[in-house]
């Protein structure tokens, strides 16, 4: 969010966080955190509970920067697992279309929702091959899934070629 306009998006996922809060008030939220490990969520008393770890409702702020609020970047080794896909799943606004996170669909379910990271959905749809890395924690995927996030990493590399305006 912007310092210069730091009101502009203050309320923008208020009203969506308020659903989720609702919908997991009444249903259990699975969260892959390994492949062998899926933990419930709910909330209650006004907090995500997951695992054993709580965390409060974040506000728009907290969602755009991944790193602040309950998405604070400290913790146990399952809170620090937890909190990318918390984080991915409140930018590609998939928490109320499907109770699992990482959504199992992938991408073709991201960014449905009209309250989203628009700016991730503009960078994902303009790339030839849907790749970016439009938020921290674009890389979540689910377990198998393939990387939409773009990165590009090498141990021994040899050449890069970037294409700008077209193929």
């Amino acid at each position: 969010m912007s310092s210069l306009h730091p009101k502009l998006f203050a309320e923008y996922y208020d009203q969506y966080v308020n659903k989720v809060w609702q919908k997991y008030q009444n249903e259990p939220l699975l969260v892959k955190i390994n492949p062998s490990t899926t933990l419930k969520g709910h909330v209650e008393n006004g907090v995500l509970k997951i695992g054993g770890e709580t965390f409060g409702k974040p506000s728009s702020k907290n969602i755009f920067d991944n790193n602040t609020g309950p998405f604070q970047n400290q913790g146990s080794p399952q809170r620090l697992a937890i909190i990318p896909l918390l984080c991915a799943a409140f930018n590609r606004s998939t928490l109320l279309e499907n109770h699992e996170i990482p959504d199992p669909n992938g991408p073709k379910d991201y960014y449905k929702h009209g309250v989203t990271n628009h700016y991730a959905k503009i960078v994902h749809g303009t790339t030839s091959d849907g790749k970016g890395y439009a938020f921290a924690y674009d890389d979540v995927t689910p377990i198998g899934g393939k990387d939409q996030s773009g990165m590009v990493q090498s141990g021994k590399p040899e050449s890069l070629t970037v294409t700008v305006g077209g193929k």
